[in-house]
C-alpha cells in the first residue's frame, strides 16, 4: 500500500505546468499508481519537485493564489508518484513470466444483516491461506516443486452469503484489486447464491472461479463457462437422499420443506426428481424465507400433509430454528424421521453438544465424505499446527491480505476502534468444506503449472486457464481431484465423489451407517459398516408412513380404461378426493379431522386372477400403505374368495376389511370361511 503525503517540500521552484495524464507509476516499485481515495483514478500532476499524483479530479494546474507556484497545498491528497510520460522514465526489468499469480478469495465473514457468520467460514479462509503459504514456500516439504518460480498473492473480500454482496465483491476482485489488475482466478463463494452472482461477473471478465461449497445444480453447465467446483453438484446428493429415503428407510411418502434461495431451490428440485423416480411421492412441499424466525405455518403444512418422513434441505442457521420448533410441535419421534443433507446434520450436531438431539433419534442425514488417505492425515497435522487466529481476547489479529485488508476483524459501523473478531481455532473435526477450499487453491495451482510447462504460453490467459483447470487431475486432501468438461455438467467434480449417511441412535448421538456413491443401483451405491439403523421407534419397528389420524385405503383396478371396472376406480377414487376436500361443500362433516390416503393396483384382466396373483397385489397395496385399512375390490367372486380366505388370512396376520363392489357367489355368505368382507351387490341366492 502506498502511503499518502501530508508534508510538502517549502518553496519549490517555480516550473513548466504540468500535463495531465491517466496513467501513472511510482518509481520504487515500478507499479501502477493505487487507488486509495474512493476509488477515484490518479488523473493529475502537480510540477517535479518531487513529481506529484493527485487522486481525486482536479484541474490539472493547482497554483498557490499568491506565487502561482504549483506547490500541492491547494487540491486533494497527494501521492508520490511519476508520470508515465516523464522525460527519463525509470528502467525496470519486466517480471519473468509467471512470476505472480493473484488469488481472490470469495469467502463470507458476515451475514447480509452484519451478523458474524458460523466460526466454520473462518476455517475455510485459514485453508485458503494454508495452501498458498505452502505453494510459497519452497523449503516446507509440501508442494515444493508445484510453481517454483511462482509467488501466489490473496485478496479477500467479503460475499456475506449474499447475492448482491456476492456481485459487489467479485466486482472489486476481478476489477479493482492490485491496483486495477485485478485477480487471476477466483476461490468462492461458499453459498450457491452468491457463487451464481460472482460466475456471471467472471464469465465477462474470462477468470476462472472455483468454488469449495456452493452445490446448488444451477451452476452446472455452460451457463456458467467459467465455473467450476471441488464439491459435488446437489443433483448427486439428491439421488442419494432419494435413494436412501426409499431403500434404507423402505419409505414411499414424504413432506419436503426448503428455503428459497438458488441452494434450496435446485436441491430441493433435484431431490424431488429423483424421488420420482424410485417412486415417492411428495405429499406436501413446503417453501420458507431464508432467516425466517417463525416456522410455525410452515411446521403446520407439514403435520397437515400426514406424512411421517420430512426431507428437508435447508442452510444450518435455519436448520437450527426450524429443529427447535418442530421439537416444541412434537413433530419428532417417536412418530416422524427428519432426512436431510449438511445444513441438518450441522444443526442437529449442535443441539446434541446441548443434549438436546435424543428426540430426534432416527433422524437421517448425507453428508460430503473424505476418504481417508495419508495426503489428509498430513493436512489436518499441519493445520493444528498453525496459531488461532481468533486474537488475545482483546485485539483480533492482525494478519492481512496482500492488499492490507484485515483478514481476521470486521469493523462496526456503532464504535469503528471496536472491530468484532472473526477467526479460527484450527481444531478438529472442522468443517467439510474447509479442506475443499485447499483443495481449490491446489486446483488453481496445478493448473497454472500446466501453463508454465506450456512453451507456447508466455501469459495467464483466462481462457487458458479455464481450460487448463477443466483438464487438471491430482490426488487433493479430499479424494482424486477432476472436473467434468461435459456441456450439461460442466466444471463439476468428476472425481473423488463420496457421502456420508448419518443416524442419530437411541442415545441421541450421530453415529456413521456407511457410505453413498454414484452408481447403477443400492447395492452398489451403498456400502454399509455394519452399524445398524435406528428408527425412531422404542422398539425399532419401522414407523407407519402416513399419520395415526389417516385412513389407508386400497384400490383394484382394471388397467384398461375401456372396461367397465375401471369406471368403477374412477368413481372410487372421485369419492375419496370429495371426502378429503373439506371446503367444498360435499360431505365436509364426514371423517372432518382424517384424510383418506389410496393406493391402486390394476388387476390386467377383466376376469378373475389366479389366487397367488391377487394375493400379491393385495400384499403390494398393504406394502404400499404400511397397512391397509379396507380395499376395494376385487371385482371377481374367484378374487375376493382368494383375498378373504380365513385360512391365508390368519397366515399372514391380515384383518383388512374388503369391500367389494360386484361379487355375488353364494360361498362368501360363509362368514366363518370368509371373515372381515362386505358386498355391495346382491347374493346370487337371493337372485
Amino acid at each position: 500500500m502506498f502511503a499518502v503525503l501530508t508534508l510538502v517540500p517549502a518553496a519549490p521552484a517555480a516550473t513548466e505546468p504540468c500535463t495531465c495524464a491517466l496513467n501513472w507509476t511510482d518509481p520504487d516499485s515500478g507499479h501502477a499508481c493505487s487507488e486509495p481515495q474512493s476509488g477515484c483514478p490518479p488523473v493529475a500532476c502537480d510540477g517535479p519537485y518531487p513529481p506529484w499524483c493527485v487522486v481525486e479530479s482536479l484541474p490539472c494546474a493547482d497554483p498557490d493564489p499568491d506565487s502561482g507556484i504549483n506547490t500541492g497545498l491547494y487540491g486533494g491528497n497527494w501521492i508520490h508518484c511519476e508520470p508515465e510520460y516523464s522525460p527519463t522514465p525509470p528502467s525496470y526489468p519486466p517480471p519473468p513470466p509467471f512470476a505472480v499469480v493473484r488469488i481472490g478469495a470469495l469467502l463470507p465473514r458476515q451475514l447480509p444483516s452484519g451478523e458474524l457468520m458460523h466460526l466454520g467460514r473462518a476455517e475455510d479462509l485459514t485453508s485458503v491461506l494454508m495452501a498458498i503459504q505452502e505453494i510459497n514456500n519452497k523449503t516446507d516439504g509440501v508442494a515444493d516443486d508445484l510453481l517454483p518460480n511462482t509467488q501466489l498473492l490473496l485478496s479477500y473480500r467479503d460475499s456475506r452469503c449474499d447475492p448482491d454482496f456476492g456481485f459487489d465483491a467479485a466486482y472489486e476482485l476481478l476489477r479493482r484489486a492490485f491496483g486495477g489488475a485485478g485477480v487471476h482466478a477466483l476461490i468462492g463463494a461458499f453459498c450457491s447464491s452468491a457463487s451464481i452472482s460472482a460466475a456471471r461477473l467472471s464469465a465477462l471478465a474470462d477468470t476462472p472461479q472455483v468454488s469449495h461449497a456452493s452445490t446448488s445444480p444451477d451452476l452446472s453447465g455452460d451457463d456458467f463457462p467459467f465455473f467450476a467446483r471441488v464439491i459435488s453438484s446437489d443433483s448427486l446428493l439428491s439421488v442419494g437422499l432419494a435413494e436412501t429415503t426409499r431403500n434404507l428407510l423402505g419409505i414411499k411418502r414424504v413432506a419436503t420443506i426448503a428455503c428459497t434461495d438458488a441452494y434450496c431451490t435446485a436441491g430441493m428440485a433435484a431431490f424431488e426428481a429423483a424421488a420420482s423416480a424410485q417412486g415417492i411421492t411428495v405429499l406436501e412441499s413446503v417453501r420458507f424465507e431464508n432467516g425466517q424466525s417463525n416456522f410455525g405455518e410452515p411446521l403446520a403444512a407439514l403435520h397437515a400433509s400426514r406424512a411421517t418422513v420430512f426431507v428437508a434441505i435447508v442452510h444450518s442457521q435455519d436448520a437450527a430454528r426450524l429443529l427447535e420448533q418442530a421439537l416444541d410441535l412434537r413433530l419428532v419421534g417417536p412418530k416422524y424421521t427428519w432426512v436431510g443433507e449438511y445444513g441438518m446434520f450441522e444443526a442437529a450436531r449442535v443441539l446434541g453438544d446441548h443434549g438436546v438431539l435424543e428426540p430426534f433419534r432416527g433422524m437421517l442425514a448425507i453428508t460430503n465424505s473424505i476418504a481417508p488417505s495419508v495426503a489428509y492425515d498430513g493436512y489436518a497435522s499441519r493445520k493444528r499446527a498453525r496459531p488461532s487466529t481468533l486474537g488475545d481476547g482483546t485485539n483480533c489479529d492482525p494478519a492481512e491480505d496482500d492488499e492490507g485488508h484485515k483478514l481476521w476483524s470486521v469493523d462496526t459501523d456503532e464504535n469503528a476502534m471496536a472491530p468484532r473478531c472473526f477467526g479460527a481455532n484450527n481444531q478438529f473435526p472442522e468443517s467439510v468444506y474447509a479442506s475443499r477450499a485447499y483443495d481449490a487453491v491446489y486446483a488453481v495451482a496445478h493448473a497454472v503449472q500446466a501453463l508454465v510447462d506450456d512453451p507456447l504460453v508466455q501469459r495467464i490467459d483466462g481462457d487458458a486457464l479455464m481450460a487448463a483447470l477443466l483438464a487438471v487431475r491430482f490426488d487433493g486432501v479430499t479424494g482424486k481431484v477432476s472436473f467434468s468438461s461435459e456441456p450439461a455438467t460442466l466444471g463439476d467434480r468428476a472425481g473423488g465423489v463420496l457421502y456420508d449417511v448419518m443416524n442419530v441412535n437411541a442415545s441421541g448421538a450421530w453415529v456413521k451407517l456407511g457410505t453413498w456413491q454414484p452408481a447403477d443401483n443400492w447395492e452398489q451405491s451403498f456400502a454399509g459398516n455394519g452399524q445398524a439403523l435406528t428408527r425412531p421407534t422404542p422398539d425399532n419397528s419401522k414407523p407407519p408412513e402416513l399419520a395415526g389420524d389417516t385412513l389407508r385405503v386400497g384400490v383394484f383396478c382394471d388397467i384398461s380404461p375401456w372396461f367397465i371396472v375401471y369406471e368403477k376406480c374412477q368413481h372410487v377414487m372421485h369419492i375419496i378426493d370429495r371426502i378429503n376436500d373439506k371446503k367444498d361443500g360435499f360431505l365436509d362433516d364426514l371423517l372432518p379431522d382424517h384424510t383418506l390416503f389410496y393406493s391402486m393396483v390394476q388387476t390386467g384382466t377383466t376376469g378373475c386372477a389366479e389366487s397367488e396373483a391377487i394375493r400379491r397385489q393385495f400384499d403390494q397395496l398393504y406394502s404400499d400403505l404400511n397397512g391397509v385399512v379396507a380395499t376395494i375390490g376385487p371385482f371377481c367372486s374367484d378374487d375376493v374368495a382368494a383375498v378373504t380366505a380365513a385360512e391365508w388370512r390368519a397366515g399372514a396376520d391380515i384383518s383388512t376389511v374388503v369391500l367389494s363392489p360386484s361379487s355375488t357367489a353364494p360361498i362368501l355368505a360363509n362368514v366363518g370361511a370368509y371373515p372381515n368382507l362386505l358386498r355391495l351387490s346382491s347374493n346370487d341366492k337371493h337372485v
